[in-house]
């Protein structure tokens, strides 16, 4: 929409302090063009749970399954079926953007970009069998049903127990509610957890959602020196040792971070393969937020959300539309 300018020809991201994003930025490439200066990558999401919970449903701590590379699709629906039948009204997950999170360990995004264009996956067999397994965590009941709640999350649901896993950010464990309550309860501060999703076992590598720092440059920006000055000292103080030392320990003194949940944060920014979803970015239409009035919404999380609603007849809906919307964005692009 014009509203930014690619950053060749201001930034310099060819050079070595910028090698270890280089590769991420690549994949924002729009029309053979620069966009995005990257400063940092870290998880989208993260699947969060409580200790004694895993441990009183007579499960093995996920962490443990990560380390061995255990923790698969294949792992999850184990624990999906142990932890239902270990009491009544219990669910295994719960959280905004579920299906998300589960596409991405395929490796193959709804909409990617490819030659600098806009490509649909609607199609692609990963993300068919992905939608199968989504589509079970809504038959099994194995998702928190959240017509139960006024079709929202529950947060409660998950720190009384009742639900084994919450999708959220690594920022909720510096929210006022978590903090809130694990002073109530008096959790150590290893109580909560967290693991990335769990692998696809049929996937060649380990692929994760993943989020980024970036700045753009706004189109007919005045200054663009002194946007290329800021980011060179923003990429410059995420690289430096002791700013980073220093902020590891502001996170335990004011957060109660352990060093265990910062070690972890800290290899899955490098050991995981990014994924990137621009179904969002399609246009107007497909950014819509909510499940209903967006295309690319409504194919993903609908069978998640509503277990009479399967991904092959929600695609047969959708698909002409998203796919004029893809064709109309790459024509803009020249």
């Amino acid at each position: 929409m014009n509203m930014f300018q690619p950053i060749d020809g201001i930034v310099d991201t060819t050079t070595e302090d910028w090698s270890k994003y280089r590769t991420v930025m690549d994949q924002f490439m729009w029309n053979g063009k620069n966009w995005c200066a990257i400063t940092d990558i870290n998880l989208n999401y993260v699947l969060w749970y409580r200790r004694t919970v895993v441990d009183e449903a007579g499960l093995q701590d996920p962490y443990e399954l990560y380390k061995n590379g255990e923790w698969t699709w294949d792992k999850f629906l184990e624990y999906a079926d142990a932890f239902q039948n270990s009491g009544e009204n219990k669910y295994v997950i719960d959280g905004w953007n579920v299906p998300d999170g589960f596409l991405a360990t395929t490796g193959v995004p709804l909409v990617s970009i490819e030659d600098g264009k806009l490509k649909s996956n609607l199609n692609d067999p990963a993300v068919e069998r992905c939608m199968t397994f989504i589509e079970k965590l809504a038959d099994e009941d194995y998702r928190y049903p959240w017509d139960l709640n006024g079709y929202s999350t529950n947060q409660k649901a998950f720190f009384m127990g009742d639900t084994l896993f919450f999708l959220e950010g690594t920022w909720a464990y510096e929210s006022e509610a978590w903090i809130k309550t694990k002073t109530r309860y008096g959790w150590d501060d290893s109580e909560l957890f967290f693991v990335p999703y769990p692998r696809d076992p049929n996937a060649d590598t380990y692929y994760q959602a993943m989020k980024q720092d970036a700045y753009m440059l706004v189109s007919g920006a005045p200054n663009p020196d002194g946007f290329a000055a800021w980011t060179e000292c923003v990429l410059a103080a995420s690289k430096d040792e002791a700013v980073v030392a220093a902020q590891r320990e502001k996170s335990k003194r004011d957060f109660a971070w352990t060093d265990e949940h910062l070690d972890l944060m800290q290899e899955l920014k490098t050991s995981m393969t990014s994924v990137w979803d621009f179904k969002n970015g399609v246009s107007v239409t497909c950014a819509a937020d909510g499940m209903d009035d967006s295309p690319t919404r409504a194919v993903l999380c609908r069978p998640y959300t509503f277990a009479e609603e399967s991904y092959t007849q929600l695609r047969a809906e959708w698909e002409n539309i998203i796919n004029t919307q893809i064709d109309e964005a790459n024509a803009k692009a020249g």
